[in-house]
């Protein structure tokens, strides 16, 4: 169990240490470097595998678009919490009526 421990431990504080020297962690620029870098390294396989399966995916949204995207369902969110939220006291007077209709009906029925 220990040993287990030690050896989980071991490899999460490996993979963050040569995150960290690839430039994972750093400043903004470093991170766009490494991004450039995998994905000039990762295009001749990615375009290997397009060729075998004859597919061509979409371009990735701009960040503009990306940031609308986000903006507009985290509102759409906050909207619908808050319309919950709202309707909380209709919602507990039906279930209220549920359950009263139910007991009355339980004690309407008669045992055989």
């Amino acid at each position: 169990m220990i040993i287990r421990t030690a050896i989980k431990a071991g490899c999460c504080v490996g993979a963050v240490h040569y995150s960290r020297e690839l430039g994972v962690w750093g400043d903004a620029e470093s991170t766009h470097k490494l991004y450039t870098k995998i994905q000039q390294e990762m295009e001749p396989v990615c375009k290997k595998v397009r060729a075998t399966v004859n597919y061509e995916p979409p371009p990735m949204p701009t960040s503009g678009e990306v940031g609308f995207i986000v903006n507009h369902y985290y509102n759409e969110g906050v909207k619908g919490t808050f319309r919950f939220v709202k309707m909380i006291p209709c919602y507990l007077g039906q279930g209220m009526k549920k359950a009263n209709d139910a007991i009355k009906g339980a004690m309407a029925e008669k045992p055989e």
